[in-house]
C-alpha cells in the first residue's frame, strides 16, 4: 500500500497554489496554470494505480455531472468563431477536473483527516500575514479611503479574489473548532477571524457584504438549533464577525464601507458595466442556444454588442457572471450541467443538515459553497485558478461526504 504521506503532501500542494510566485509574468494566472499542470501530471502518475477507486466515483451524480461539465467546452469546438480559444478553455477545464479527481481520492485516503482543516487555517493565515500589520495600522489612520483596499491585495494580487478566497476558506478551516478541544487553538481562531473579517470590511467588496450577511443569518439559525450543544463553537465564528462589524461602524473604516454600499446604484459604473455584459451574454446565447457560441469566445463576439458603450479602450474579457458566461459560450447543455453541480451539492448538504442539527461538517461546507456561488454570480472564478482549486476542493469534500468516506468523530 502506498504511503499515506504522499497523498497528504500532494493534497497540501494543491491548496498552496495561492503561493505560486509571479516570476515576472504579466498574468500571474499563467504561472498558476503551469503549476497545476505539473502537479496534475505527478498526481495522475500516482492515480494510475488507483483506477478502481476512480471508477467507483462514477456511481455518484455529482461526480458524473462535474465530469460532463468539464468536457462541454470541447462540444462547442466546431461551432466556435475562434477554435483556439475553445481548446484553451478545454485544457483548463481538464486541468481542474484532474485536480478535483485527485483531491477527492487523496481526501478519501486520509486516515488523520482532522489535520486537514487546521492546515487550511494555517494556509489562510500565511496568505494574509503580510496584511495583518497593515490592518493594525488602519487603527491609527485618520480616514480610510477606497484606495486603501487596493493596497491590500494579498497573495492573489487582487482584492476581489482575496475576498472570496477568505470567504470560501474560513468556513472550511472552522470545522476544526468542533473536534479540537484546545482553548488556545480556539482563541487563535477567534483572533484570526476578527482580523480577516476586518480585512473584508476594508476591502469593501459589496457582494462580499452580502455573503457575510448570509453567513450571519444561517449561523444564527444553527446557533439556535444547537444552543445546548455547540453554542460556544458557533459563537467563536459569530462574535469576531460582529466585533469586526462594530469596529468598522464606529471607526474610520466606516468611511470606506459606507461609500461602497452607497455607491451601489444603477448609475455606478461597475454595476452599469456588469448589466451591459450580462445583456450581451444573453444576446449571444440567443444566437446559439443549444451548444453556445464557443468556450472562451464571448470576449470576442460580445464586443459587437458593447462597441457603442466601451470607454477608455477597456475591453472586457469576462461577463462577470459565470452562469451567464457559460450559458452564452456553451449553450443550454453546458449551463444545465454547471447549475446541476450546485443543485446536487445543495440538495445533499441541506438534506443532511435538516436531518441532523449537529451536522457541522455539511453546514460549513454549505457556507463555503455559498461563498463560491456568489463569486460566480458577480465575478468570474472559472477563469481564476486559485478559485477553481477552492471550488474543486469544496466539491471533493462534498463528494467524500456523499460517498461517506469523510467522517470526523
Amino acid at each position: 500500500m502506498r504511503s499515506l504521506n504522499i497523498y497528504s503532501l500532494l493534497l497540501t500542494l494543491y491548496l498552496l497554489v495561492i503561493f505560486v510566485p509571479i516570476l515576472d509574468t504579466v498574468d500571474k494566472a499563467g504561472v498558476q496554470w503551469l503549476y497545476l499542470n505539473v502537479l496534475n501530471f505527478i498526481s495522475f502518475s500516482i492515480l494510475i494505480s488507483d483506477l478502481g477507486d476512480i471508477r467507483k466515483l462514477y456511481r455518484h451524480k455529482l461526480f458524473l455531472v462535474y465530469s460532463f461539465f468539464s468536457i462541454t467546452a470541447l462540444l462547442t469546438y466546431f461551432s466556435a468563431f475562434n477554435k483556439n480559444e475553445v481548446l484553451i478553455e478545454f485544457v483548463r477545464n481538464v486541468n481542474i477536473y484532474i485536480s478535483y479527481v485527485a483531491m477527492t481520492i487523496f481526501i478519501a485516503k486520509q486516515k488523520n483527516i482532522k489535520l486537514l482543516f487546521p492546515g487550511v487555517l494555517i494556509i489562510t493565515f500565511l496568505a494574509n500575514i503580510s496584511l495583518f500589520k497593515m490592518v493594525y495600522e488602519l487603527f491609527t489612520f485618520s480616514e480610510i479611503g477606497l484606495d486603501i483596499a487596493n493596497k491590500l491585495p494579498g497573495f492573489t494580487m487582487n482584492k476581489n479574489i482575496n475576498t472570496y478566497v477568505i470567504l470560501t476558506q474560513v468556513p472550511i478551516f472552522f470545522i476544526s473548532i468542533f473536534y479540537l478541544k484546545s482553548n488556545w487553538y480556539k482563541f487563535l481562531v477567534g483572533i484570526t477571524l476578527f482580523i480577516l473579517f476586518t480585512l473584508l470590511f476594508v476591502y469593501g467588496t459589496r457582494s462580499g457584504f452580502i455573503v457575510l450577511l448570509i453567513f450571519t443569518f444561517f449561523l444564527s439559525i444553527q446557533l439556535i438549533r444547537n444552543f445546548n450543544d455547540y453554542k460556544y463553537n458557533y459563537l467563536i465564528f459569530l462574535i469576531p464577525m460582529i466585533l469586526a462589524f462594530i469596529y468598522n461602524a464606529t471607526s474610520n473604516l466606516n468611511y470606506s464601507t459606507q461609500k461602497r454600499i452607497n455607491s451601489l446604484t444603477i448609475e455606478d459604473s461597475s454595476v452599469n458595466n456588469r448589466l451591459l455584459y450580462w445583456e450581451s451574454s444573453i444576446n449571444q446565447f440567443k444566437k446559439s442556444p443549444i451548444i453556445g457560441i464557443g468556450a472562451g469566445n464571448w470576449k470576442i463576439l460580445g464586443l459587437k454588442d458593447l462597441k457603442e458603450d466601451l470607454r477608455d479602450y477597456i475591453a472586457p474579457f469576462h461577463v462577470h457572471n459565470d452562469f451567464l458566461q457559460v450559458l452564452s459560450e456553451r449553450g443550454i447543455i453546458g449551463f444545465l450541467s454547471f447549475v446541476l453541480i450546485f443543485i446536487i451539492s445543495y440538495l445533499h448538504l441541506t438534506k443532511n443538515i435538516l436531518k441532523d442539527k449537529s451536522n457541522y461538517i455539511d453546514f460549513f461546507l454549505f457556507l463555503a459553497l455559498t461563498a463560491y456561488f456568489f463569486d460566480s454570480t458577480f465575478n468570474f472564478p472559472l477563469n481564476r485558478p486559485v478559485m477553481q482549486i477552492q471550488f474543486a476542493f469544496i466539491l471533493a469534500l462534498i463528494t467524500n461526504r456523499i460517498t461517506k468516506t469523510l467522517k470526523i468523530e
